[in-house]
């Protein structure tokens, strides 16, 4: 068993996130700060791209290896909470281990159901149910709960229709995808979105682009700043962003479209740029909820089915998918007239929580009974009385 790569400090819990863009990375920060405000001490394991969103917004950050053995004896907690990490070898060592999903309704379809040891599981809930035979796997230990928000977006706050173009392509990271693709898609999603600004008299100034940490420092990024565009990368003032958006244009994805109806915005979608998008778009199309730049493109993939394939072989097949019919000019002139029809007649998202808003209150309601220092003992005996 080789060492630990980090010595961490004692916390009653321990968060890591798979490290796919924001998505595993924002549910456990918001995770996090729910369970500090109940005067729990937290740390949030993630790489080194995660680790600059996590300590911008004051966690207590540290990297870890992602799958590779894990275990949880190293981490010096009470309790580990994987968000969407189901890749790395755990071993346990008397530590409750709970696994948070948010795509659990995929599970059996797209995605196979996760051979993890977990104690618990718990499992945002989506517009549709997730299969019953998944659901039957896992049910004696299994729990939903409804959205897991920052706190920028769960706070009460008046809604406001803003000035600015608010581009987030997502955290456009995926460990199957090279850096060279991310900046390919963003600078055609960018080449889309200007020409809708000029014929509604937009400044490039009033057009904002959060970008993840991986493309800062890129020749991209650098060029977009030289047209006066502004740069921001994910933090803890996500919220205060959003809120100034005229128009909030997004990667086709769970968590960044509740923070975005939260602040009232229909959110705009950009077409797929990784397989999970797919599936998302399906659902949110049938839900009713935010509009499709490209709603032709997309078209394409609404009778796809996955049958249960990799998700990381599917990304792969989406680049190449992408790289040979989405960068066409009919489909960047759809998502202009598409861009600039909402420009000129912008309006407010009816429903901020589509669903529901207090997940990461009951996350933390689950879970302090495991912190009480007998329960690990007690649901042992349990299991062990049941064999």
């Amino acid at each position: 068993m080789n060492k630990p790569i980090t010595e961490y400090a004692l916390t009653d819990v321990t968060l890591f996130a798979a490290p796919f863009g924001f998505g595993p990375l924002g549910k456990a920060m918001a995770l996090a700060h729910k369970f500090e405000d109940r005067g729990y001490t937290v740390k949030v394991l993630t790489d080194d791209v995660g680790l600059k969103i996590v300590k911008a917004s004051g966690l207590n950050g540290h990297m870890y290896a992602y799958k590779q053995t894990m275990d949880l004896a190293d981490l010096s907690t009470d309790l580990a909470i994987s968000c969407m990490d189901i890749s790395t070898p755990i071993i346990k060592s008397g530590i409750p281990l709970v696994l948070f999903d948010s795509l659990l309704w995929l599970r059996g379809s797209w995605e196979h159901l996760p051979k993890y040891n977990e104690d618990i599981y718990i499992a945002q809930r989506f517009f549709i149910e997730p299969p019953e035979i998944v659901v039957e796997k896992i049910k004696e230990h299994l729990h939903m709960v409804d959205a897991v928000l920052p706190r920028s977006s769960a706070a009460s706050h008046g809604i406001m229709q803003g000035k600015k173009v608010v581009l987030y392509p997502g955290g456009l990271k995926s460990p199957h995808l090279a850096l060279e693709y991310q900046e390919q898609y963003l600078s055609w999603v960018i080449d889309a979105i200007t020409p809708a600004l000029k014929l509604n008299d937009i400044s490039l100034s009033d057009f904002t682009i959060i970008l993840p940490p991986q493309i800062l420092d890129t020749q991209l990024a650098a060029d977009l700043q030289k047209k006066g565009i502004e740069i921001k990368s994910k933090q803890k003032d996500l919220g205060a962003i959003i809120s100034n958006a005229r128009a909030f244009i997004i990667a086709p994805g769970i968590e960044t479209m509740l923070e975005g109806t939260a602040q009232g915005k229909i959110p705009l979608y950009l077409p797929a740029y990784i397989a999970p998008h797919i599936p998302q778009l399906v659902e949110l199309r049938k839900a009713g909820v935010g509009i499709e730049l490209c709603p032709s493109f997309n078209d394409r993939f609404m009778t796809y089915e996955a049958n249960g394939e990799n998700m990381g072989v599917l990304s792969k097949d989406i680049l190449h998918y992408n790289q040979e019919e989405l960068y066409q000019d009919k489909y960047q002139q759809e998502a202009i007239n598409v861009l600039d029809e909402f420009l000129k007649h912008p309006r407010l998202a009816q429903n901020p929580y589509p669903l529901g808003k207090n997940g990461a209150d009951q996350v933390v309601d689950i879970l302090e009974p495991v912190l009480n220092p007998d329960f690990f003992n007690e649901k042992v005996s349990e299991r062990v009385m049941q064999l």
